[in-house]
């Protein structure tokens, strides 16, 4: 095999790699739609009814669905950076050799630049913690109303913002310990 078709041969695999790179993160981002439209259509419906003809404190199918919502707005999550982080496996293993290989048989030297921690995938698990936290947050402050507490507003706030930052926690460490940056 002469040096052309060697280059021809990497070539060919690069956009083999790259096709499949692509098709890995269309199923990502169509797995986000899917938890949007699961678990973040039902948002606007809730505040509709909650002022109008809907007891949302004395009804036990309400705790079922919002506690529904946010296990399955969790799982979402957690699979979201488990695909992301497979996506950057894929890219820095596969696809990085394979064009580093190219570049030296072209005797190429090009730039990379680094990936941005708080890029478009910061936002989408952004966009998760915001919505689960929410919906953990609502659960809990039903509870509470439903128990006769006063204080539900502070303490929707502060479940709120505790549960994000479990959630941002849990971001983290998964990433951390699969030494992925994203």
């Amino acid at each position: 095999m002469n040096r052309f078709e060697s280059i021809k041969l990497s070539q060919e695999l690069l956009t083999y790699y790259l096709t499949r790179f692509n098709y890995q993160r269309d199923v990502i981002d169509r797995w986000f739609r899917f938890y949007l439209i699961i678990i973040g259509t039902p948002i606007p419906i809730i505040v509709a009814l909650i002022p109008n003809h809907f007891d949302i404190y004395n009804n036990d199918y309400v705790h079922i669905i919002i506690s529904l919502f946010f296990i399955i707005g969790l799982i979402f999550f957690i699979m979201n950076i488990k695909q992301r982080i497979n996506s950057v496996r894929f890219e820095n293993i596969r696809m990085k050799i394979l064009e580093d290989n190219i570049l030296l048989k072209l005797k190429l030297k090009l730039k990379s630049f680094p990936r941005s921690e708080y890029g478009a995938d910061f936002c989408v698990s952004l966009i998760y913690m915001v919505v689960n936290s929410f919906w953990f947050s609502l659960e809990i402050s039903i509870v509470f109303h439903k128990y006769g507490k006063t204080y539900e507003n502070s303490l929707f706030l502060f479940i709120y913002i505790l549960i994000f930052i479990v959630q941002y926690y849990l971001r983290y460490h998964l990433l951390k310990k699969s030494k992925t940056s994203l």
